[in-house]
């Protein structure tokens, strides 16, 4: 039998012995390698053929998944909402309220929103309502905006009743969302036909707002709120000479009011008015300039309003007058005009001379392309 000598790797190792191996015993080891190459193939191709299995398998998953949507669609309708609401009704609100800090909308009051449903509705609620006044069909949104805002109103009631069960910061912010739905929603309903009444109803929902802060001292003193609404501001205490004419008159006839009671609370009421317009003269667009008056004129002041007292109503024109320089706003758009032309209408002509100036005022365009800059 013939003999022959093998080396492994084709060369001879220097000095080391060269392995001789004969034929049989070579054949055996050729046949052991065939073998052990043949099942490593046969392994490389069982994984991956399992691995195309199992990837068939993971895309009928996905495909499953994907035919059964991963929102539902009033999850990517909330979406949505907190999208436009990020993107536009953000900065409607800070223009009007904090221009100059435009992140108290975006992202502290959103923050405040995801640790609180009923603020969270109510800023979904105003978000479809933008959507709303922007539109030219604008019912689909309008639903949606009823829905959440009654959700929200919904979920508040327990603070109402108990106002130390809620945050501060967020039961401030969802009074002031709640009105600014509620003058937004009057140019889709078109309420005309009680005007005074509604805005005496919206004006006291800001009134409300005095109760949250009495009711909670200690977090008051930490609110982001305090320097935008309740800090004592630096004002002028000699106003323009038509807006002292105007209080002029409005106190002249607190003279003939025989209630000292009552005739306290007018004088309180027109002290309320003059810091407004004092606020309005020195801060321009804030949230003291639309919310003072309703703030700090004294309760016993709207249902004298409500039943259509002349001196009341005369405050009430003379205080909408503040408003108009919001005119360009989406959210309050020509109601200081429409109330004080409600009023005149509501008083007696011997009255007129107390709501002259503003009467002339809401009849006076000026400033109105800077203005529009608001919505």
């Amino acid at each position: 039998m013939d003999q022959w000598t093998f080396v492994p790797g084709g060369t001879e190792a220097p000095g080391k012995p060269v392995t001789t191996i004969t034929g049989p015993a070579l054949s055996k080891s050729v046949q052991a390698e065939e073998i052990s190459t043949a099942m490593a193939v046969r392994s490389r191709a069982d994984e991956q053929q399992m691995g195309l299995r199992t990837n068939l398998e993971l895309g009928h998953a996905m495909q499953s998944r994907i035919d059964r949507p991963l929102f539902s669609n009033s999850e990517r309708e909330q979406l949505r909402l907190m999208n436009h609401y990020c993107l536009h009704v953000s900065g409607s609100i800070s223009s009007m309220f904090t221009p100059q800090t435009p992140s108290l909308w975006t992202e502290w009051i959103t923050g405040l929103a995801f640790e609180n449903d009923y603020l969270l509705h109510c800023i979904l609620s105003i978000s479809a309502l933008h959507m709303a006044l922007k539109s030219a069909a604008p019912r689909d949104q309008m639903v949606i905006a009823s829905r959440h805002h009654g959700l929200g109103i919904t979920l508040f009631q327990p603070y109402l009743a108990n106002p130390a069960l809620g945050d501060y910061d967020s039961a401030l912010t969802f009074s002031y969302c709640v009105t600014l739905y509620a003058f937004g929603i009057h140019f889709l309903y078109r309420l005309d036909t009680n005007l005074i009444s509604t805005f005496i109803d919206i004006m006291f929902l800001i009134h409300g707002c005095r109760a949250l802060v009495a009711s909670s001292m200690e977090e008051r003193r930490t609110s982001r709120w305090v320097e935008l609404i309740l800090a004592k501001p630096d004002v002028p205490q000699q106003l323009p000479e038509e807006v002292e004419d105007m209080l002029c008159k409005l106190l002249e006839h607190t003279a003939s009011i025989d209630s000292q009671v009552l005739k306290g609370m007018y004088v309180s009421a027109l002290d309320a008015l003059r810091l407004n317009h004092a606020i309005a003269i020195s801060y321009g667009h804030s949230l003291k300039t639309v919310a003072t008056f309703a703030v700090m004129s004294p309760a016993g002041f709207w249902p004298r309003a409500r039943q259509g007292e002349a001196l009341a109503l005369a405050i009430l024109a003379n205080y909408a007058v503040i408003l108009h320089s919001y005119r360009g706003s989406i959210w309050i758009q020509g109601w200081a005009k429409a109330v004080v032309d409600a009023v005149r209408q509501a008083l007696p002509h011997e009255w007129h001379s107390c709501i002259s100036w503003a009467i002339a005022e809401t009849n006076n365009s000026r400033g109105t392309a800077e203005i529009m800059a608001l919505g």
